[in-house]
């Protein structure tokens, strides 16, 4: 019996002695995610809590705006990028897991001044669209060469360089500048539209010390997604939850 005890206590010690506390940038994102004083709340933030809780990890809430949490995971000052999707070079510094996919609509917002109505894709030509760096829209953004791209850092630059003329439009997804865009004086969204089927990604920094526990946190993400856990915490936030993919082994 003292054996079996013995045991029992040298895997538990195994197992926790690789524990260790993710620093984590919170940030606005309702309904999914958001910050408070205590930490961050949202299913988002609420499934990466219990996935690295389940491994006797622990997380140690910040508040930043994506584009200061970007910076700081390309220099491994923070574990883990939650709630994105997959920009063109983050296979360069980001080791990802997917908790969900969706289908998102992807809009033009035109200045007053431009003549005509953008209702295909090559109404577009020759404009000058403004978008925010690092960030993926959709395929045929990406691939589109027959419009001059100009990259912004956060919402309020590209807002800004709208207004004095800088950019001819810009693109906007629904989860970021839609709604300010939408009310922003002068601007007129076009009837032209794309969408993608986008991942939701929670990922480490491969600069990230916390990088060794990454296959861990995968299979445990992919293990609560087969237990359908994850689709319960969206619905317990009242929410609809993405659409869910195993992937085969």
């Amino acid at each position: 019996m003292s054996r079996i005890f013995t045991v029992v206590l040298i895997v538990i010690s195994i197992n926790f002695s690789f524990a260790d506390t993710f620093r984590i940038d919170c940030r606005n994102s309702a309904p999914v995610l958001f910050p408070t004083s205590h930490g961050c709340l949202g299913p988002v933030a609420e499934l990466v809590e219990v996935a690295l809780l389940n491994q006797g990890h622990k997380v140690s809430w910040g508040s930043q705006k994506w584009d200061e949490s970007l910076g700081k995971a390309k220099k491994g000052d923070v574990d883990m990028l939650i709630h994105h999707s997959i920009s063109v070079d983050s296979d360069n510094f980001l080791f990802e897991t997917a908790y969900g996919y969706e289908i998102e609509d992807v809009s033009y917002f035109v200045s007053a001044g431009e003549s005509g109505q953008i209702q295909s894709k090559t109404d577009l030509d020759g404009l000058v669209i403004g978008a925010i760096q690092d960030k993926f829209y959709s395929l045929e953004f990406s691939k589109n060469t027959n419009i001059v791209k100009k990259f912004y850092s956060n919402v309020e630059e590209i807002k800004q360089a709208f207004q004095i003329g800088d950019v001819d439009g810009v693109i906007a997804a629904k989860d970021d500048v839609y709604d300010k865009f939408k009310l922003l004086a002068g601007a007129r969204i076009s009837k032209y539209k794309e969408s993608q089927f986008k991942g939701l990604y929670v990922s480490i920094p491969t600069k990230s010390k916390r990088i060794v526990h990454f296959s861990a946190f995968s299979g445990e993400i992919e293990r609560m997604i087969l237990a359908g856990e994850i689709r319960e915490i969206f619905e317990k936030h009242q929410l609809d939850p993405p659409f869910q993919i195993v992937k085969e082994r």
